[in-house]
Protein backbone atom coordinates (compact mmCIF):
# COMPACT_ATOMS: atom_id res chain seq x y z
CA UNK A 1 0.00 0.00 0.00
CA UNK A 2 1.34 3.41 -0.83
CA UNK A 3 0.18 6.81 0.95
CA UNK A 4 -0.58 9.15 -1.70
CA UNK A 5 -1.71 12.83 -0.76
CA UNK A 6 -5.84 11.77 -1.45
CA UNK A 7 -5.09 9.39 1.64
CA UNK A 8 -3.80 12.72 3.73
CA UNK A 9 -6.28 13.58 6.03
CA UNK A 10 -6.90 17.66 6.38
CA UNK A 11 -8.64 19.70 8.72
CA UNK A 12 -11.36 19.92 7.50
CA UNK A 13 -11.69 16.21 6.57
CA UNK A 14 -11.03 15.57 10.62
CA UNK A 15 -13.85 17.75 11.34
CA UNK A 16 -16.13 16.25 8.65
CA UNK A 17 -15.82 12.76 10.00
CA UNK A 18 -16.00 13.73 13.65
CA UNK A 19 -19.36 14.80 12.76
CA UNK A 20 -20.03 11.73 10.78
CA UNK A 21 -19.41 10.07 14.31
CA UNK A 22 -21.28 12.23 16.52
CA UNK A 23 -24.05 11.57 14.04
CA UNK A 24 -23.70 7.66 14.00
CA UNK A 25 -23.54 7.82 17.77
CA UNK A 26 -27.10 9.93 17.80
CA UNK A 27 -28.33 7.30 14.88
CA UNK A 28 -27.58 4.67 17.05
CA UNK A 29 -29.28 5.56 19.98
CA UNK A 30 -32.04 6.35 17.91
CA UNK A 31 -32.13 3.00 15.91
CA UNK A 32 -29.41 0.85 16.39
CA UNK A 33 -30.15 -1.31 13.60
CA UNK A 34 -30.49 1.38 11.37
CA UNK A 35 -26.87 2.77 12.75
CA UNK A 36 -25.60 -0.61 12.16
CA UNK A 37 -26.13 -0.94 8.56
CA UNK A 38 -24.72 2.35 7.49
CA UNK A 39 -21.27 1.53 9.08
CA UNK A 40 -21.81 -1.77 7.32
CA UNK A 41 -22.66 -0.61 4.10
CA UNK A 42 -20.48 2.94 3.87
CA UNK A 43 -17.35 1.86 5.97
CA UNK A 44 -17.30 -2.35 4.91
CA UNK A 45 -18.81 -1.77 1.29
CA UNK A 46 -21.04 -4.69 2.12
CA UNK A 47 -23.76 -4.57 -0.49
CA UNK A 48 -27.35 -5.33 0.54
CA UNK A 49 -27.85 -8.95 0.41
CA UNK A 50 -24.91 -9.61 2.59
CA UNK A 51 -25.82 -6.72 5.35
CA UNK A 52 -29.06 -8.99 4.73
CA UNK A 53 -27.67 -12.18 5.41
CA UNK A 54 -25.20 -10.81 8.24
CA UNK A 55 -28.32 -9.77 10.16
CA UNK A 56 -30.54 -11.75 9.35
CA UNK A 57 -32.81 -9.26 7.83
CA UNK A 58 -35.14 -8.87 4.59
CA UNK A 59 -33.07 -6.88 1.71
CA UNK A 60 -35.78 -5.26 1.13
CA UNK A 61 -35.70 -3.63 4.70
CA UNK A 62 -32.27 -2.93 4.38
CA UNK A 63 -32.62 -0.85 1.01
CA UNK A 64 -35.90 0.96 2.97
CA UNK A 65 -33.62 1.32 6.67
CA UNK A 66 -30.78 2.69 4.20
CA UNK A 67 -32.60 5.20 2.85
CA UNK A 68 -34.25 6.50 5.61
CA UNK A 69 -30.69 6.87 7.20
CA UNK A 70 -28.71 8.46 4.27
CA UNK A 71 -31.53 10.97 4.46
CA UNK A 72 -31.45 11.46 8.25
CA UNK A 73 -27.69 11.80 8.20
CA UNK A 74 -27.88 14.29 5.60
CA UNK A 75 -30.33 16.57 7.46
CA UNK A 76 -27.94 15.52 10.63
CA UNK A 77 -25.23 16.95 8.68
CA UNK A 78 -26.37 19.63 7.24
CA UNK A 79 -25.68 23.22 9.00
Amino acid sequence: MTLDESAVVDDRNVQDLLDLHRALEKLAALDPVEARIVEMRFFAGLTEVEIARELGISERWVREQWTHAKAWLRKELTP
